[in-house]
C-alpha cells in the first residue's frame, strides 16, 4: 500500500474519448498542482477506452492501443503520478453484454438507460473476467486495480429466484476482490450510496483487504457513510468527491466545490488514504472548463479541505494564465462559480414544467450575475494558456444563457431582449462546435447525439443549448 496520501483525479474515456493528447497535458496539469494520483475509468456502458490485449473486440472508436496507453501510464509515472485502471466488472457492463459474444451474461431487463448486471453465477462470467483481469495488468503496472461494482441492477434477477440481492452483491464483490488479489494488486470498489436495502448490511460480508472508495457528490455530503465504513472494519479508504457529475452543468460550480471540500476535510478528519476526485460524462463542458476545478481539487485535498477562494483566485491566475488576476478577469473568478446549474432544473426549464420559487430566484440570480462579469472578461486574454481562460468563458456563457432563457421565459420580454439572447445563443452554439472540434474528435457520434451514441441531449453541452433554441 502506498505510505503517501491518495491526492488523484478520476478521468472518464468510455463516455467520450478526448484527442489523445489532451491526457498527456492533463498529467502536466496534475502534477504542476501536486496530484499523485490518475485512475482511468475506460470501461463502461458505452465502452471500452482501451484496446486492451485479446480484447480489440469490444475496444471503442479511437480507443487508446494498448502501447499508447503504455506511453501515457509512462509519461504519468515519469512526473510521480500513478496511472490506476478501472474494469467496470459487474454494473455498467454493456461493453461487454452489448457485445454479441457476451450478450447472454447479461441478467437485467435491456432497456437503454436502466442500470444493469453482468451474471453473477456464470462460470463464463468469471473466466471473462479472469481474462480481462489479465489483460488490464499486462498494460497497467500499479498496485492498485478497481474493479467499479456500484449502481449494479439486481432486482429482477434476485426477484426471479428468491435471492437477497445484497448478499448476492457482496459475494461477487468478494469474488473480484480475489481475482485482482491473484494477480498482486490491492483492488478498490465503489462504495455506492445507492445500493439496494443498504450498505450497512453489506459492510460486514465484505473483504475488508480491499480499498474501499466512498462518493457521494451531494454538496452537503455529512461523514456518516465514512464513519460506517470505519466502524464495518475497513482500513483503507478514500473519498472520492465529483468535479463533473450528475448534481451539475457548464461548469465546476460552487456546488461542487463544496462536495470537493467536505469529503477532503473528513479525509484528513478520518487519517484516511486520500482524495480521489471524479469527472464524469465531460461532454457536459468545454474541455478546459475542468482545469479550474482539477486545481481547486488538488489544493483542497492538499490543504484537508481548507479553501480561501480569493487566494486560491490569484494562485491559479499565476500558474495557468502568467498573470496576477485584476479588473474584469479577477472579479470574473470569484463568481463564476456562482452560475451552477442543477441538473434538476433542465427538464422543467427547457420543457416548459414548473420551476419552484427557491430554484426560480436561483436563475434569476444567475442571470444577473453573468450579466454583470461575462461581457467585461470577454475583452479580456490571458498572457499565457488563453484556450483554457476561453473556454472557462464558454462555460460560463452556457449557464448563463440557461438563466437568461428561463427569465425571458417567465415574463413578457421586449423584442430587443428576444433578438439580443437569440444571437448569442447562435454564438454559443457556434463556439461550442469549434472547440469540440479543436479539442475532441469531430465524428464521435456525442458531439450532435447520433443514433447510437447512448447520451442524450441532457448530457451534452450542446445538447442543451439546442433544447434553449426552442424556448425563446
Amino acid at each position: 500500500m502506498k505510505t503517501a496520501k491518495i491526492n488523484g483525479l478520476m478521468i472518464d474515456t468510455s463516455r467520450l474519448m478526448e484527442k489523445h493528447g489532451y491526457y498527456f497535458r492533463l498529467v502536466d496539469f496534475m502534477a504542476d498542482w501536486g496530484m499523485n494520483t490518475l485512475m482511468w475509468h475506460f470501461t463502461d456502458d458505452q465502452g471500452c477506452g482501451i484496446s486492451l490485449p485479446g480484447f480489440g473486440h469490444i475496444a471503442m472508436n479511437h480507443a487508446f492501443s494498448a502501447a499508447e496507453a503504455r506511453r501515457l501510464i509512462a509519461y504519468a509515472r515519469r512526473r510521480g503520478i500513478d496511472v490506476i485502471p478501472e474494469l467496470e466488472s459487474f454494473g455498467h457492463t454493456k461493453f461487454l453484454t452489448g457485445h454479441p459474444k457476451y450478450a447472454d451474461l447479461l441478467v437485467s431487463k435491456p432497456h437503454k438507460w436502466s442500470f444493469n448486471a453482468i451474471d453473477p453465477h456464470s462460470p463464463k462470467t468469471f473466466t471473462l473476467m479472469e481474462q480481462l483481469i489479465a489483460s488490464i495488468c499486462e498494460v497497467f503496472p500499479s498496485e492498485y486495480f478497481h474493479i467499479g461494482c456500484d449502481e449494479v441492477n439486481l432486482a429482477d434477477y434476485c426477484a426471479e429466484r428468491g435471492l437477497d440481492p445484497v448478499r448476492v452483491w457482496a459475494d461477487y464483490v468478494n469474488m473480484m476482490i480475489e481475482l485482482v488479489r491473484r494477480h498482486g494488486r490491492t483492488p478498490l470498489f465503489w462504495v455506492d450510496p445507492g445500493h439496494p436495502d443498504s450498505d450497512r448490511i453489506s459492510f460486514p460480508i465484505l473483504r475488508k483487504d480491499a480499498v474501499a472508495v466512498e462518493w457521494s457528490y451531494d454538496h452537503r455530503v455529512k461523514d456518516d457513510c465514512v464513519r460506517r465504513l470505519i466502524k464495518g472494519g475497513f482500513k483503507h479508504i478514500l473519498t472520492a468527491p465529483a468535479i463533473s457529475s450528475y448534481a451539475n452543468r457548464f461548469l465546476p460550480g460552487d456546488w461542487t466545490q463544496d462536495n470537493v471540500g467536505r469529503q477532503a476535510r473528513y479525509a484528513k478528519k478520518y487519517n484516511l488514504d486520500g482524495v480521489l476526485t471524479t469527472v464524469w460524462l465531460p461532454s457536459r463542458y468545454p474541455q478546459g472548463a475542468l482545469y479550474y476545478g482539477v486545481a481547486w481539487a488538488a489544493a483542497a485535498a492538499a490543504n484537508g479541505g481548507k479553501f480561501d477562494n480569493a487566494k486560491f483566485n490569484e494562485r491559479f491566475g499565476k500558474k495557468v494564465f502568467g498573470r496576477t488576476p485584476k479588473g474584469a478577469m479577477k472579479e470574473f473568478l470569484d463568481k463564476w462559480i456562482r452560475l451552477h446549474i442543477p441538473t434538476w432544473l433542465l427538464y422543467p426549464v427547457c420543457q416548459g414544467g414548473k420551476i419552484k420559487p427557491k430554484d426560480a430566484a436561483c436563475l434569476r440570480k444567475a442571470a444577473r450575475i453573468g450579466g454583470k462579469i461575462i461581457p467585461p472578461a470577454l475583452k479580456c486574454r490571458a498572457a499565457r494558456n488563453d484556450d483554457i481562460w476561453r473556454s472557462m468563458l464558454l462555460g460560463a456563457r452556457c449557464a448563463w444563457l440557461f438563466a437568461r432563457a428561463f427569465v425571458l421565459s417567465e415574463k413578457r420580454a421586449s423584442a430587443d431582449k428576444k433578438t439580443a439572447f437569440r444571437r448569442d445563443l447562435a454564438a454559443v452554439k457556434k463556439d461550442l462546435l469549434a472547440e469540440w472540434d479543436r479539442t475532441r474528435f469531430p465524428d464521435d457520434p456525442v458531439k450532435l447525439g447520433k443514433k447510437g451514441a447512448l447520451i442524450g441531449w441532457e448530457s451534452r453541452a450542446i445538447g442543451i443549448i439546442d433544447q434553449l433554441a426552442k424556448l425563446v
